[in-house]
């Protein structure tokens, strides 16, 4: 009996082998190319998920403003949108659709990539707010308008724009922001604080600026604050905050 299973064991292996299955999913994890592509399926999820987590942390309510939020994610479309308001119903889902990628391994090398969809829960209470991977809905993405960005660099431009060998002053200061050439979009502001600190802001979004402030000595500080250093409740992107230290 016991040969007779053996040799009825062997036989099934010829024929799967013959099928092309034992390099398959049967007997191995995958081709590279299969595992790249389900590196790439996780990396965008992780894509949707930190874009879930950024647009949580702002100050949200409504349905379109989770979709603006939302679409301004690298690599993240909006392709639909049900519920009207965070805290009626069942609050906000978003399908979103995210890019992933990854390189394959082994001789032939390359790389993968594509696009999933997943929803997004926006309620309130719910603290997973990747939902599921669904399938991507047709037509195209949700038209929304991009923010304005600060180019990169921008605060070595202002230092440059500066006379050189010279302290900082409000009006040179002024000056020197006012030159930069950036969207138009971009709040400007400078101004002098309490206690004779002058400070500025370069404003993109609500989170996203350069904050400035001339030294006692008249040397000039730059730095981009932390996201939750401007968030509700904690400060916010204005000459004022960047006269204080905000996010420094």
């Amino acid at each position: 009996m016991r040969g007779t299973r053996v040799i009825v064991v062997a036989a099934v292996l010829a024929v799967l082998a013959g099928a092309g299955l034992l390099a398959g999913r049967w007997l191995s994890p995958g081709s590279p190319r299969d595992q790249a592509l389900d590196r790439a399926r996780a990396a965008a999820l992780e894509r949707a998920g930190r874009a879930a987590d950024r647009v949580e942390e702002g100050d949200a309510r409504e349905a379109a403003q989770y979709v603006h939020d939302a679409a301004q994610a690298d690599g993240i479309e909006v392709m639909a949108v049900r519920g009207a308001d965070r805290d009626r119903g069942d609050g906000v889902t978003l399908v979103v659709r995210a890019e992933g990628s990854a390189g394959v391994a082994g001789a032939g090398g390359g790389e993968v990539a594509g696009r999933w969809c997943f929803e997004l829960l926006f309620d309130g209470t719910t603290n997973d707010l990747v939902q599921d991977e669904v399938d991507c809905p047709a037509g195209p993405p949700v038209t929304v308008a991009t923010d304005p960005e600060l180019p990169p660099g921008v605060g070595d431009e202002l230092a440059r724009a500066l006379p050189a060998g010279e302290p900082v002053t409000e009006r040179s200061l002024r000056r020197a922001v006012a030159g930069l050439r950036l969207d138009p979009r971009v709040g400007r502001e400078v101004g002098t604080f309490d206690g004779g600190v002058v400070a500025g802001v370069l404003r993109a979004t609500r989170y996203r600026c350069l904050m400035m402030r001339v030294t006692s000595d008249g040397e000039l500080q730059t730095w981009v604050p932390s996201r939750i250093s401007v968030a509700p409740g904690e400060s916010d992107c204005t000459a004022g905050s960047a006269a204080g230290g905000t996010g420094r």
